[in-house]
């Protein structure tokens, strides 16, 4: 038993330094070693360069960006560009009316007593201030003529 252990433990120690590399314990930084499939030149300790992945790499620096930006922005739903359709904008001002609406019963259905009562209180002082504001809507001079008229035909 502790005979296949060992094995398993070596197989396992053998298959992790094949894809581990070698620790370096050199005290220098100058000294460069290369590591297994790296693409080094055996002249210097400069990589060498590889052809690039596909024409999309190609692409400068800024426009790439760009680029990641709008594609993130079309993954989250927003819309910079601000091009909506006109369905778009209907559903908006439609979601808008309905929301206001919801808000307005809302606050109608959650009144306090307070507001209750003061609310009952200027439903009766309306009709009271109407016959002032009816006197008001007239021209003065037209209220100084009915006076005038109404003394004289009282004098006589």
């Amino acid at each position: 038993m502790q005979q296949q252990q060992q094995a398993a433990v070596k197989a396992a120690n053998s298959d992790l330094s094949t894809v581990l590399p070698e620790p370096d314990y050199s005290d220098s930084e100058e000294e460069v070693r290369p590591v297994a499939g790296s693409p080094m030149t055996s002249d210097s300790a400069l990589a060498t360069r590889r052809p690039s992945a596909g024409p999309h790499c190609s692409m400068a620096g800024p426009q790439q960006q760009l680029h990641r930006e709008l594609a993130f922005n079309q993954k989250i739903g927003k819309n910079l560009l601000g091009q909506k359709t006109e369905l778009q904008k209907a559903m908006e001002r439609h979601r808008d009316q309905q929301q206001r609406r919801q808000q307005q019963t809302s606050r109608h259905n959650n009144r306090s007593s307070f507001e209750m009562v003061m609310e009952q209180r200027l439903s009766r002082a309306e009709p009271r201030a109407a016959p002032a504001a009816s006197s008001e809507s007239t021209p003065e001079f037209l209220q100084v003529h009915a006076r005038m008229r109404s003394k004289l035909n009282a004098s006589s």
